[in-house]
């Protein structure tokens, strides 16, 4: 990952935060069912222009799924991939069959293409985690989603 992206993940945290503190902006993308939805909120407008101000502009579908999922999120956790997360024993209690996310919700997630319905996806995924995630993870996650992300996070999910 080079330092520019770095400064991505750096900006969506700070823009998460001040998300924090608007809870009238936060609730309103909690409910949006769609990126359609999404694009009528300014709290998105908010995020991507932190984005285009590092010049990292464009990329709007993966910009509102991460405003999206940044609503949905409580709990910032470090040290964890967001595969990772979801490959931890529910209730703390190791097991075959017991991760938080389970095996076959995880498989169908990686085989998700479109924006919208990969937004859908991680948002139940953050509830299953207690609303916790790692933002810099997720963040790097939508923005480069494609076979080598997935590939990274089912390495992450099965060897955990």
């Amino acid at each position: 990952m080079n330092d520019n992206f770095k400064e991505i993940q750096s900006a969506y945290r700070a823009w998460w935060e001040e998300l924090q503190e608007d809870k009238g902006a936060k609730a309103r993308l909690r409910r949006c069912a769609s990126l359609t939805d999404v694009a009528l909120e300014p709290a998105y407008y908010r995020l991507q222009r932190s984005f285009f101000s590092l010049k990292q502009g464009g990329r709007e579908e993966t910009v509102m799924a991460l405003a999206a999922l940044g609503a949905h999120v409580k709990t910032a956790v470090s040290g964890l991939t967001m595969a990772k997360l979801m490959a931890q024993p529910k209730g703390g209690v190791p097991g075959e069959d017991n991760q938080i996310v389970k095996e076959g919700r995880f498989q169908r997630l990686l085989k998700v293409e479109e924006r919208g319905e990969l937004m859908l996806d991680l948002i139940r995924v953050i509830r299953l985690l207690d609303d916790k995630a790692n933002l810099e993870d997720l963040a790097q996650g939508l923005w480069f989603w494609g076979d080598k992300v997935k590939r990274q996070w089912a390495k992450d999910y099965f060897t955990f």
